[in-house]
């Protein structure tokens, strides 16, 4: 009887939170098909934003360890401390002005109908030490 029965209902609400679980699962099997470290994403107000090392990333909000136990994953802020980074005219580099060691940066756009598989064939022999 209906009485019983119970419900799952979804609303516009939930469509955030399951956009960024598929790009964390996205990016993370990007990162274990390259063979690189996923860095946890920096989060506020339900949203991932750009590194940010006052801030949560996602491993204080997801298992992300857990869900993904063959991937190797660092926080943004250790990260951040090894490999420091500036965004200049929408352009990720190296921020040598904090003292930081130089380093290449790649970024990397993927289409929505890319799997992660063509985008690891596409991208994955790229030398540089970071794919954003």
């Amino acid at each position: 009887s209906l009485g019983s029965e119970r419900f799952v209902v979804l609303d516009e609400r939930f469509e955030r939170a399951n956009t960024n679980r598929y790009c964390l699962a996205y990016a993370m099997r990007f990162a274990q098909l390259t063979d690189r470290t996923f860095v946890a994403p920096s989060t506020t107000g339900g949203r991932l934003v750009d590194p940010n090392v006052s801030l949560l990333d996602v491993t204080d909000l997801y298992e992300v360890r857990r869900a993904a136990p063959f991937v190797r994953v660092m926080r943004t802020r250790d990260f951040m401390a090894s490999h420091p980074l500036v965004k200049r005219d929408d352009t990720w580099r190296a921020d040598l002005a904090s003292g930081g060691t130089a380093f290449d940066v790649a970024q990397v756009w993927a289409m929505p109908a890319t799997t992660e598989l063509q985008l690891a064939s596409q991208y994955g022999d790229i030398g540089a030490a970071v794919l954003m």
